[in-house]
């Protein structure tokens, strides 16, 4: 019998054709993650967490940053509290104490698991904004992995506020970016849906009195400064105890597209001073197409003092961004540059003549 064939050598290919199948179909439909916390009410509780999640530490609390393992403890958790799901049922309490008065800090996310585009649906027993204590940082989000890597984008609840967030480092600058929202169900179980999906975080929610997450509550301009992986995390990273933070079932998962064409906002009203300011950095690496659009209440006018609107590449020799177009601004008339120019990054730096409010968003295909 010639080498390599035989009915074990064809069994063992049709074995392999059968995990390779598997694996691309995996990869075509998205890695999901899908968890009801029933198993926190098992004997061996702590052992089977630990093998599913871990804290930015290892331990989910910040108190046991530097123990062992087995000296770990588990978050607080309730059984059949989460009234947006059914049964298993249990939920994770996030309070951020383990004896009702201390603070200590608390961090969940699923071990080994890591998405470059994500959507993590999620119940949640979210507090009112209205009735948090100041110092109040409640977290649902995700982040570039160790211990909030290069970029995070997140749901952030404080005292009086509920926002769409996003912070990012770069060489030489932090980024930071946000939304305000509203928690239409506050104080109830409520089903959300978070996306994380570059360049924008969105957040859905149901409408007030509803049950399906079918309204689009807000979205934020995220800048990945990497292509980095991220990975869902909850923390409560409050410096006052807050108690009334719970997650219940939940998801996530990777979804594959093609982004044709992105949009980017960069500037919303902004306030710009007559000595000028730089825009935000829009990463534009293996993109052919960039169209960056400005609109400001107050004119530019290239060779009248420093005025003008000027496109700006990130100059590695020299790490410095160096100004490649310039082009004059009309006053409440959409200005715009196109370039098909090849860099790692661009920004705008606009001067007006005077003190003035702008737009200002790309366009990359």
């Amino acid at each position: 019998m010639p080498r390599g064939s035989g009915p074990g050598k064809n069994a063992m290919r049709e074995t392999l054709r059968e995990e390779v199948t598997i694996f691309y179909e995996q990869k075509r439909r998205g890695y999901q993650i899908t968890d009801y916390w029933d198993y926190l009410s098992q004997s061996n509780a702590e052992a089977v967490f630990y093998a599913r999640y871990r804290g930015r530490i290892g331990s989910v609390w910040l108190s046991e940053n530097g123990l062992r393992e087995s000296e770990w403890t588990l978050p607080d958790w309730e059984t059949n509290e989460d009234q947006a799901s059914i049964s298993p049922n249990n939920a994770l309490k996030l309070i951020n104490s383990k004896d009702g008065t201390t603070v200590d800090q608390v961090y969940v996310h699923p071990y080994k698991t890591s998405f470059r585009r994500a959507r993590m649906h999620f119940n949640a027993y979210l507090p009112n904004p209205a009735t948090l204590p100041a110092g109040a940082a409640l977290i649902v989000g995700f982040e570039t992995l160790g211990q909030g890597g290069f970029s995070s984008s997140f749901l952030l609840i404080e005292s009086g506020q509920a926002r769409l967030r996003h912070a990012g480092y770069t060489e030489t600058e932090l980024l930071r970016n946000h939304t305000v929202i509203t928690i239409n169900n506050p104080d109830a179980w409520s089903t959300y849906v978070l996306d994380y999906d570059p360049p924008y975080l969105r957040l859905w929610q149901p409408s007030v009195g509803g049950t399906t997450p079918d309204q689009l509550s807000g979205e934020v301009a995220i800048r990945p400064t990497s292509l980095d992986y991220v990975q869902p995390f909850f923390a409560n990273e409050s410096s006052v105890v807050v108690s009334n933070f719970k997650i219940g079932a939940w998801s996530c998962w990777e979804h594959h597209r093609r982004l044709d064409t992105m949009e980017q906002i960069l500037w919303e009203a902004e306030t710009v001073p007559d000595t000028g300011t730089n825009s935000g950095i829009v990463e534009t690496l293996g993109v052919d197409k960039k169209c960056f659009y400005l609109l400001s209440d107050q004119s530019a006018t290239v060779g009248a003092g420093n005025e003008g609107m000027f496109l700006q590449v990130w100059d590695p020799v020299n790490s410095a961004y160096e100004t490649v177009t310039s082009i004059s601004v009309t006053a409440n008339e959409l200005a715009s540059i196109e370039t098909y120019r090849a860099a790692r990054r661009m920004r705008i730096f606009f001067v007006p003549t005077a003190e003035a409010a702008v737009d200002l968003w790309a366009v990359v295909e």
